[in-house]
């Protein structure tokens, strides 16, 4: 016999199962979500973004007082303070000044510096110079005069900076300023005439000490030195006082200049950012497909149950012999679903039952030692009593002489199920009462004998063994075509492995959706420890494929039809 028992790997077959039987659990998610997604962009009010492209470029105007008025654009930290400026609270609070944004409906009940720089974005464009400050609001228009208006802001006070340290040092080098800071002037380090004027008036200098220890003041030497030190020294301040003047030139050209500028202006935007309708959606299906699948994983390993033929070979290496639909009438009364199933003889449930007669004839095969059947279930309320009914019914319109013994003492039914006195069965057999000649009873179906549980079957339970099994089967090696052996679930009890180990064909029913797969695992295992052979499943109140549902529809219909015209037909009473 194959290993039965390797259930864990599965394949994509069932998990397009899962997903088939939660269509309609995807479908309403998906249809949420989507709805949802469209009530959000229904409801959302649209914003609008402008954006502005600021230029913030190097200054190359000379080297006076660059320590002073200009810093090193060169360095990272320089534009990062820039993006900083422009996000401030102060530059915001400047703009809303200047626009008197305090009356406009988006501020209004509310700081109207903190609502812009929250709208605010600076963007700096990687590898260049250029910056994109964009700004939101629901009104287009002012989205626009915003993002123009930052950048100006940020543009003035940049101006502003600048002007406020100029103006300092020019009030300085009006008059103000000592030699020694004109001397400290860069231009003036810098000044090739200046210092070589300075290094003339340190030679006069030299000189005039060393005739200072010889001569008095008065001494013609002494005299013409002094003369070419003053006249050094005028030429020096005036050389100085020529610097800064160039300074000062060079200092208004650098305030009538920014290295800052507008690059683009921002321009009325004709869509809004948000809510962004496409993606909204696009965003809503991804989230269901992640949900969706995520369900379906989650319940293909989290239920272990079998709905449907295909999981019964992908879980269990099986075959499925019948899938039955559920019939209500016999949950409620077993004796009218026999009645209406069979003399009827159309509709879903009838074609199963046939279905499952033919495949179970086949698994059986033809030789005599093969005529005999257990069915059993792993749990309670399965249908297996059901099945076994239904099953022995099928072979007896076969023509097949038929016993149907209810070996499921503990809970038996086939005395409902074709009306049979309980005063006699399989439990006087145990108790060996009568013989079997006595015990079995005839039914109203032709070819179909059945043999009842019996009296006080629960106290008999424990005396049904393998002489017992062994009388009832010897009794029908004659007289009987089929046997079919309806024993108690194999989950709570072990009773049937009794008859197993005679009969060794089992048929187990499986109802849809209950008994979980490592139930129906363990008694296979108990099943093939017994030595009985597993011939097939009948699924119990399940599904069936589309396609055999449209061809027994198909079949039965005729009659259905018959049926109605002769209701119409009959005279009223």
């Amino acid at each position: 016999m194959p290993d039965i028992f390797d259930i864990e790997a599965y394949d994509l077959r069932y998990y397009l199962q899962v997903a088939g039987r939660m269509r309609y659990w995807c479908l309403a998610v998906v249809g949420a979500l989507t709805v949802a997604a469209g009530v959000i962009n229904y409801t959302s009010v649209p914003v609008y973004q402008a954006k502005a492209t600021l230029l913030i470029e190097k200054t190359n105007w000379g080297r006076a007082t660059e320590s002073e008025i200009s810093v090193d654009t060169r360095q990272e930290d320089y534009y990062r303070t820039q993006h900083e400026i422009l996000r401030s609270y102060a530059l915001a609070k400047a703009v809303v000044a200047h626009l008197n944004l305090t009356a406009a409906a988006e501020f209004v009940g509310s700081d109207p510096a903190e609502v812009l720089t929250s709208n605010l974005q600076v963007m700096p464009i990687k590898g260049t110079r250029l910056v994109d400050v964009l700004v939101e609001s629901r009104d287009p228009r002012l989205a626009t005069t915003l993002a123009n208006a930052v950048c100006q802001a940020y543009i003035n006070r940049a101006v502003e900076g600048k002007e406020f340290v100029a103006q300092n040092i020019m009030r300085l080098l009006d008059g103000n300023a000592s030699r020694s800071d004109l001397e400290t002037l860069p231009e003036s380090v810098s000044n090739v005439l200046i210092q070589s004027l300075k290094s003339q008036l340190s030679t006069l200098e030299t000189a005039e000490a060393e005739l200072a220890g010889r001569y008095t003041a008065k001494h013609r030497r002494r005299i013409q030195l002094a003369a070419q030190i003053k006249s050094k020294k005028e030429q020096i301040e005036q050389e100085l006082l020529n610097v800064a003047e160039s300074v000062k030139t060079q200092m208004s050209m650098r305030m009538s200049v920014n290295n800052i500028r507008i690059m683009d202006v921002a321009r009325v935007p004709q869509r809004p950012v948000r809510p962004r309708k496409a993606r909204n959606m696009v965003v809503a299906l991804a989230l269901s497909v992640v949900f969706c699948v995520t369900m379906v994983l989650s319940t293909a390993h989290l239920d272990q149950t079998i709905h449907n033929p295909e999981e019964v070979e992908l879980r269990l290496r099986i075959p499925t012999l019948g899938v039955i639909p559920s019939l209500q009438s016999d949950a409620l009364d077993p004796h009218f679903g026999i009645k209406r199933a069979w003399e009827d003889g159309s509709g879903n449930e009838f074609s199963s039952l046939m279905d499952l007669r033919t495949a179970v004839s086949f698994a059986l095969g033809s030789e005599t030692d093969k005529k005999a059947l257990i069915v059993c279930s792993a749990c309670a309320q399965e249908g297996k009593s059901f099945i076994s009914a239904h099953l022995a019914l099928a072979f007896a319109k076969a023509g097949e002489r038929v016993l149907l013994v209810d070996a499921d003492l503990r809970r038996p039914r086939m005395h409902d199920y074709f009306l049979l006195d309980r005063t006699r069965g399989l439990s006087n057999v145990a108790e060996n009462v009568l013989a079997m000649d006595v015990q079995v009873q005839d039914t109203a179906f032709r070819g179909l004998q059945v043999l009842t549980a019996g009296p006080n079957s629960h106290h008999a339970v424990e005396k049904i063994n393998d002489n017992v099994v062994n009388a009832v089967l010897g009794w029908t090696r004659e007289r009987i075509d089929r046997i079919i052996i309806d024993t108690p679930p194999l989950m709570p009890t072990s009773d049937a492995l009794i008859w197993a180990r005679a009969v060794r064909k089992v048929l187990i029913v499986i109802q849809s959706g209950q008994a979980r797969t490592h139930m129906i695992v363990q008694i296979m295992r108990k099943l093939q420890g017994a030595s009985a052979s597993i011939i097939g499943v009948a699924l119990n109140k399940a599904e069936a494929n589309k396609y055999y549902y449209y061809y027994s529809a198909t079949n039965a219909e005729p009659d259905r039809r018959r049926q109605r015209r002769s209701v119409r037909r009959s005279p009223p009473a």
